[in-house]
């Protein structure tokens, strides 16, 4: 039974995942507004077609005991991108620090962010090298042994000073949920621990917020910790509760924006893109995030939310059948898009995203596939 309810199968995560965020928002004194009609009705169609359709294809009869889920990968690719990693990440740093400066001295963590938030902003392709160094953290903490300690420690610094490089506690999350997911299923840590990491985590990204801000000096106050707490965790489902229905006559805006703009880009027409980063919203604290609903209602109402549902349900559910199974490449999958799942309380990241995940899976196959097929071509051998 532990094999199949583990607390990292998307079913589980989903219903802890809204559990906690609702449980929240209910018990704690909080200035935010009420939830309203929409988010409940969101909420219960969200969770119950996600969990019929992740339980429907993931579900697996016999899966692997969970610390015994192998890995393998292409140890001469991941050299390979380990040295493009070691050349560009610098040349990544040394480009935000140039872009840093045009921004002022005064605060250079407030600087760093207010370049990464610029959408205008081009560096060329060193700006690759987070998601090289995403690919390679993730094979890393998968292989566990099998790499030696150096470039676990090699690998976690370039990727961390990437996100350091922008001020985005996204990488640092990223990390996190990874390291606790692998050591949690190979028994290296149990639920205590994790419950300590999420702690240490809030803290962290408090002090992290805090210090990109332009006022440092804020946290010593106890109001703007509780203020943080509102804002970071809690207040999204009340935005998308209050935000306003836009119209617009291009099918599927918000949620294949990014579609609409490769199709620009191909001059395959003149379509309308919508901005991943929203506009604030005051519900009294001021936030930009909606949940993962946002876009999926905006174009398509409940209904939407409940086809999208089944959508994540699908490609989470797929992903970690084929995990359980000791499918390398759908590990490297599986991760990424449990980060999306466990961060979902904040906004969309799949589709709103949608170059970025492909680029991610791209590299992950080219760490994955060789040795994949090496070992289908064993297989066969065999018998």
């Amino acid at each position: 039974m532990q094999n199949k309810f583990n607390i990292f199968s998307p079913w589980t995560v989903n219903l802890l995942h809204w559990g906690l965020i609702v449980l929240l928002l209910l018990v704690l004194p909080t200035t935010l507004w009420p939830l309203t009609q929409r988010f409940w009705i969101s909420l219960c169609l969200w969770i119950f077609f996600f969990s019929i359709s992740s339980l429907l294809v993931g579900w697996r009869e016999t899966p692997l005991p969970l610390t015994d889920v192998p890995f393998t990968f292409n140890q001469v690719v991941y050299n390979i991108f380990l040295c493009v990693s070691i050349v560009i990440t610098p040349l990544y740093l040394y480009e935000m620090y140039k872009l840093t400066l045009d921004y002022g001295l005064d605060n250079m963590m407030y600087s760093a962010r207010m370049v990464a938030l610029d959408q205008d902003t081009k560096i060329g392709i060193v700006r690759y090298s987070i998601l090289i160094n995403q690919a390679l953290f993730v094979t890393t903490v998968f292989a566990g042994k099998q790499i030696s300690w150096w470039k676990h420690v090699l690998v976690t610094i370039l990727y961390a000073s990437c996100g350091l490089a922008i001020m985005e506690k996204g990488v640092f999350i990223f990390m996190g949920i990874i390291a606790v997911m692998v050591y949690y299923m190979r028994g290296m840590i149990r639920v205590r621990h994790i419950i300590v990491v999420g702690l240490l985590f809030i803290m962290s990204s408090f002090i992290f917020t805090i210090a990109r801000s332009d006022d440092f000096e804020s946290i010593k106050d106890k109001s703007s910790f509780s203020e943080f707490f509102e804002v970071y965790l809690l207040a999204s489902p009340v935005a998308y509760s209050y935000m306003s229905e836009e119209t617009s006559n291009q099918w599927g805006v918000n949620t294949f924006s990014q579609f609409y703009m490769l199709a620009n880009k191909l001059h395959a027409g003149q379509y309308e893109e919508r901005k991943k980063l929203q506009e604030f919203i005051d519900v009294p604290l001021m936030t930009n995030t909606y949940t993962v609903f946002q876009p999926f209602y905006l174009d398509f109402g409940q209904w939407g939310v409940a086809i999208f549902a089944i959508i994540y349900g699908i490609l989470l559910g797929l992903s970690y059948r084929s995990f359980r199974g000791g499918n390398s490449y759908a590990a490297l999958l599986y991760a990424y898009l449990l980060v999306m799942l466990c961060t979902q309380f904040h906004q969309e990241e799949i589709f709103t995203s949608f170059i970025r995940t492909m680029q991610y899976c791209f590299f992950a196959f080219l760490l994955i596939i060789p040795s994949s097929q090496i070992k289908e071509k064993h297989h066969e051998t065999n018998d």
